[in-house]
């Protein structure tokens, strides 16, 4: 007997193994392999089903709680977000967001004014174009009626013709004589008709230039009404920033620590020139004189300490204010040098001028400022116009007196 492996029946020895005996033998071993293959999968396959299951489900739900905290984080981050652009407002510098609003309200108010320039040529040259017309209108009229005249004499008139009244001439020079009068009446309608056709040429290139100009001065009319809203939203808004900081306790604390803080670097600034060469030269003539009042009004609140209405504490007030109306001119106090001329903070718009001997002048919250640094100045000439900008809640003059820098009393 012969053993077959991976078998456990016997198959009976030959003498020869004929191709008839092998064939259903090798079939069998086939089958049985296959069989085995197939079971052996289908138990794999179970195997991994009943272990992935649990598995694909679990995941699913851990992807689930994942996504869940994603958005709640992300909820969070835009809440930190809003948080952190909240408190940046409020630990921004107020006189900065005063600057801001009053750099958008100058540059506003700059575009109306050339608008409003633009505007009036615009109508200026409209009303040009409009005297124009009419009368180009008249001339046409009148030529108009010329001409109606004169072809209704030729049509009730004598039918006579130019060449009849040629040949009935008697002797040459009635010849000569009525053919020079045929030719001036010829010219006459010739010229006629060729004004009236260049009066209608004209009269349609200024309708057409009319038209365009209408339409230019509506929209300038337009634009200057949105930048005039614009400017009135801007003042609105610097209202509302003024107002808050007047009844918002640490907005006004804050910004009183602003203007104070401002107040001490123009005093080390006016120092520092002074230690320069021509601020040194300065500095070691005498002040003669007394100070002229830069503007013609009342002064409201004096220099030194005082209650402040708000918070109730003692605050040193380093200047004089002086009530005027809105754009009156500010004079130089005395002779000086202008060292400084711009923006500083709370002060708002500000001109300071160096009158020598350790004098300077300090003129603030100014609608617009006249001279530039380096200008000399001589006593009662404009350097600014009153304004509000700055932390004011009013058109008014802040004027101080300094003495190496530091503030005194101005008279």
């Amino acid at each position: 007997m012969r053993v077959i492996p991976n078998f456990e029946f016997r198959i009976p020895d030959c003498e020869a193994d004929s191709p008839a005996r092998i064939r259903p033998i090798a079939a069998m071993r086939s089958a049985l392999r296959v069989y085995t293959m197939r079971s052996v999968s289908i138990v794999i396959l179970f195997a991994i089903a009943w272990v992935l299951i649990p598995s694909a489900a679990a995941s699913q739900e851990t992807s689930r709680s994942l996504l869940g905290k994603k958005h709640s984080i992300s909820a969070r981050l835009r809440q930190i977000r809003t948080k952190l652009r909240v408190t940046k407002r409020k630990q921004r510098s107020v006189a900065h967001q005063l600057w801001r609003t009053e750099s958008r309200i100058r540059e506003t108010r700059r575009k109306v004014v050339h608008t409003q320039t633009r505007l009036q040529i615009c109508e200026s040259r409209l009303d040009a174009t409009r005297r124009r017309l009419e009368e180009t209108r008249e001339r046409l009229r009148r030529q108009n009626g010329l001409l109606s005249k004169r072809l209704s004499d030729m049509y009730t008139g004598e039918h006579i013709t130019y060449i009849n009244v040629l040949l009935n001439s008697t002797d040459i020079w009635t010849l000569l004589s009525r053919a020079y009068y045929i030719e001036r009446i010829i010219a006459s309608d010739v010229s006629l008709i060729r004004d009236i056709e260049e009066t209608k040429t004209s009269l349609e290139r200024d309708e057409a230039l009319y038209d365009h100009r209408a339409r230019e001065a509506e929209t300038l009319r337009d634009a200057l009404k949105q930048q005039q809203q614009e400017q009135s939203a801007l003042a609105a808004d610097q209202r509302n920033l003024l107002q808050d900081i007047t009844h918002d306790r640490e907005l006004l604390e804050r910004a009183e620590a602003e203007l104070k803080a401002e107040s001490l670097r123009i005093e080390a600034q006016i120092k520092s020139m002074q230690r320069t060469p021509a601020g040194a030269k300065r500095l070691a003539q005498k002040f003669i004189g007394t100070l002229l009042m830069p503007v013609a009004g009342h002064v409201t609140s004096g220099f030194g300490y005082r209650m402040h209405p708000i918070l109730h504490r003692m605050k040193f007030h380093t200047g004089v204010d002086i009530s005027a109306h809105y754009g009156t001119s500010i004079c130089a106090a005395a002779d000086g040098v202008v060292i400084m001329a711009g923006w500083r903070g709370g002060y708002g718009n500000t001109v300071v001028i160096d009158h020598g001997g350790g004098v300077s002048t300090l003129y603030a919250h100014c609608s617009a400022i006249l001279v530039g640094e380096g200008r000399k100045v001589g006593r009662g000439e404009t350097i600014a116009r009153v304004g509000s900008t700055g932390l004011s809640t009013g058109p008014h003059l802040h004027f101080e007196r300094r003495q190496n820098g530091e503030p005194v009393n101005p008279f």
